[in-house]
């Protein structure tokens, strides 16, 4: 009964864990861009003398 519950944790965990890996792999590339994106406006607001 024991062993039941704990594969069935076990299965319920390694479920979840590429939803998670997902939602942080989705949450990594949208700060990498967003930081990318934000440089560019800088420089372009420095060139165009507004900052």
């Amino acid at each position: 009964m024991i062993i039941n519950q704990l594969q069935s944790s076990f299965l319920m965990l390694f479920n979840v864990l590429p939803n998670i890996i997902g939602a942080l792999l989705v949450f990594f590339i949208g700060k990498f861009v967003s930081k990318i994106i934000s440089k560019l406006l800088q420089s372009l607001i420095e060139k165009i003398g507004f900052g």
